[in-house]
């Protein structure tokens, strides 16, 4: 989300924290213009409200495509992030999509087991995070790459670097079993073959235990 009076952007990347993370950054989103305001309260017969295109862009857009939405502005604000360690990434992402009956894989996954969750989204969407702040030349375009697993700490940083004082909620927290519970050896060097870019990028152990 951009958040153009205080001159940062987060980029969100998914089941990173990033709920809890809006939340604590909420009092700070930009202030909707009074022609926008207007309009959806007394001019719009068919009561959908319109905003900013800034404030329109989707919740897990990436570093690059809000660069090409900015341009060269993009330079303007400070840009961070968070990542995940990829096991524990797979887990809380599984679990979530089991849990929650509105999500559009629900009824598919709600009764795979984890390895064919993990094979199914490796064959067919897989993502990486690193994805999310890079450029199209693969670099890193984002100034400040927290982790999860540091939370507290990173998020500190962040908003001591913004310039404001807020505190981080716990939120959306998907229950589970200890991740390293989840995996056997074989999936273990399935993960880590196919989500090698993210355990290099983001400095991550190819091993469960860190």
């Amino acid at each position: 989300m951009i958040y153009k009076e205080k001159k940062f952007i987060f980029i969100h990347i998914p089941k990173t924290g990033g709920v809890s993370i809006n939340k604590a950054l909420y009092p700070f989103q930009d202030s909707v213009p009074f022609s926008y305001k207007f309009y959806n309260k007394f001019l719009s017969l068919k009561k959908r409200k319109i905003y900013p295109k800034y404030l329109m862009l989707p919740m897990h857009t990436k570093a690059n495509d809000y660069k090409i939405f900015l341009g060269n502005e993009y330079y303007d604000y400070f840009t961070f992030a968070i990542s995940r360690n990829p096991f524990d990434w797979h887990v809380s992402l599984y679990e979530f999509i089991r849990s929650k009956k509105e999500h559009r894989y629900h009824n598919m996954v709600v009764d795979m087991n984890f390895d064919n969750f993990v094979n199914w989204k490796i064959n067919n969407e897989l993502v990486l995070q690193k994805n999310f702040v890079v450029g199209d030349d693969g670099q890193l375009i984002v100034d400040y790459v927290g982790k999860l697993e540091n939370i507290e700490n990173d998020f500190k940083k962040i908003i001591q670097k913004i310039g404001i004082t807020t505190t981080l909620p716990h939120l959306n927290k998907t229950i589970h079993e200890k991740y390293e519970n989840y995996f056997d050896k074989k999936l273990i060097n399935t993960v880590i073959e196919a989500y090698e870019q993210d355990f290099n990028f983001f400095n991550y152990k190819k091993r469960l235990h860190q």
